[in-house]
């Protein structure tokens, strides 16, 4: 975000009305069902966009196997957000960085599994925050769905352009990601190890569109979520115009 002034005349400002898909963080979720191609054999990346709709909602679940893997926003207390990404399995070796109190502004968020040396980064905005300190399990696969917005527990707020790769993001590729929502995949070097890519930005129905592409296509099912058109709203400072999508 940022700020524009003077007067623009007939000049263009180009402003994104996709809709994005809103969690009430009572029941509300995107469900892709169990499938041996959602599961990576060796490295794993999960990427998403988010946004609290407040800061102190107990847990902020973005995207999760139940009982194999999990990357979420935790609330400890009113001033100290975790942002955590680990395998159910071997939670204790999780990767976890220290958002502080947090905000209600967009934000990006990778989590990546290297088979190599077995541990999990953390990039926040483009920005690598945390690394496992010893090494970690990676997920144990099993029969459960992934979901987005829930495991056990519902994220509050928004969330858009989820990815999963078969490779761990590195900081370059962190970093296109960060720059904008639903950015073109082939602007990465890892384009060709993503699995799966849920927009969620369709702006109607109940189908959560996987836009990989490459072949069999994983679309996810929304349940209670609801779209807005004022996520990425500009005010105009004269206070003559709201564009807000709707």
């Amino acid at each position: 975000g940022g700020i524009i002034e003077g007067n623009l005349g007939a000049a263009n400002v180009n402003v994104n009305l996709d809709g994005a898909l809103y969690f009430d963080g009572v029941n509300d979720v995107v469900t892709i069902s169990d499938n041996s191609a959602l599961e990576p054999s060796s490295d794993i990346s999960l990427s998403c966009w988010f946004k609290l709709a407040d800061t102190t909602h107990d847990h902020g679940r973005l995207i999760a196997k139940d009982g194999e893997i999990l990357m979420q926003v935790f609330n400890q207390s009113d001033s100290v957000n975790i942002i955590e990404i680990g395998s159910w399995d071997d939670w204790d070796n999780r990767a976890s960085y220290n958002w502080g109190a947090g905000d209600t502004s967009w934000h990006h968020l990778v989590g990546a599994w290297d088979d190599t040396d077995d541990k999990w980064r953390v990039y926040f905005d483009g920005v690598l925050v945390a690394t496992t300190s010893g090494t970690s399990a990676k997920p144990t696969w099993g029969s459960s769905n992934w979901e987005i917005g829930k495991s056990t527990q519902f994220h509050k707020g928004y969330i858009a352009d989820c990815r999963l790769f078969n490779t761990a993001i590195e900081l370059a590729d962190a970093k296109i990601l960060a720059s904008k929502i639903n950015i073109d995949n082939s602007l990465i070097s890892a384009s060709s190890n993503l699995v799966a890519w849920w927009k969620l930005n369709e702006g109607t129905g109940t189908t959560a569109t996987d836009y990989e592409n490459s072949g069999t296509d994983y679309d996810g099912t929304i349940s209670g979520a609801t779209w807005k058109f004022d996520a990425f709203s500009v005010n105009v400072q004269d206070n003559s115009t709201t564009t807000d999508g709707t």
